[in-house]
């Protein structure tokens, strides 16, 4: 697998072996860990690769950088910057096409500080969590509607308050939130 932000993302730090040879590296890390537990008596089995090694990541949980530019992805580790990682090949066509319209959306909107999206295997459906500073989604429910109306599939959207040391995604105050059809019992603000 290519990809054009390795190796300053850290994101697959194994991406320059061989597929065979990071199977056998992620195997001899599961084999050193349980070997800190000798009472289990565990044999640890073979790891078996995927079925496919592209665009079958279907949630991310990214910290998000609104300056000049908007960039979401993680986080480099030299620079502590965020790296814009939009188009990670690991990703579901579905969210990168989403990462996209929310990149352009973003630009000038203060206090969102990560994103929380994932794609239903199912059905297709987003639905995104944005962890802003004191829960307040920029431009409150309307922008949330115009939001939703702009990105493809994206049926449900919460706000969560940032946690104030800038490292979860989810507030830490259980509420409710509506989408298009469901009621959702969440760790999020209610947003619409």
């Amino acid at each position: 697998m290519y990809c054009r932000h390795h190796p300053s993302c850290p994101g697959c730090p194994l991406l320059d072996l061989s597929y065979s040879e990071q199977l056998d590296r992620k195997y001899q890390r599961v084999r050193a860990a349980f070997s800190n537990f000798p009472h289990l008596e565990l044999e640890v089995p073979q790891v078996k690769g995927a079925k496919s090694v592209e665009g079958y990541r279907h949630r991310l949980k990214l910290p998000v950088h609104i300056g000049k530019d908007v960039a979401i992805g993680l986080y480099e580790p030299h620079s502590g910057k965020v790296l814009d990682t939009p188009d990670c090949p690991v990703l579901t066509p579905g969210l990168r096409a989403a990462l996209s319209v929310l990149k352009r959306w973003l630009a000038g909107k203060k206090g969102v500080h990560s994103l929380d999206i994932r794609q239903s295997a199912s059905t297709g459906e987003l639905q995104a969590v944005f962890a802003c500073m004191e829960a307040r989604f920029p431009g409150g429910i309307r922008a949330a509607e115009e939001l939703m109306t702009e990105v493809p599939g994206l049926t449900s959207l919460a706000v969560s308050r940032a946690d104030p040391s800038r490292k979860r995604v989810f507030g830490d105050r259980k509420s409710t939130r509506l989408n298009s059809s469901h009621l959702v019992i969440s760790y999020a603000v209610f947003c619409l």
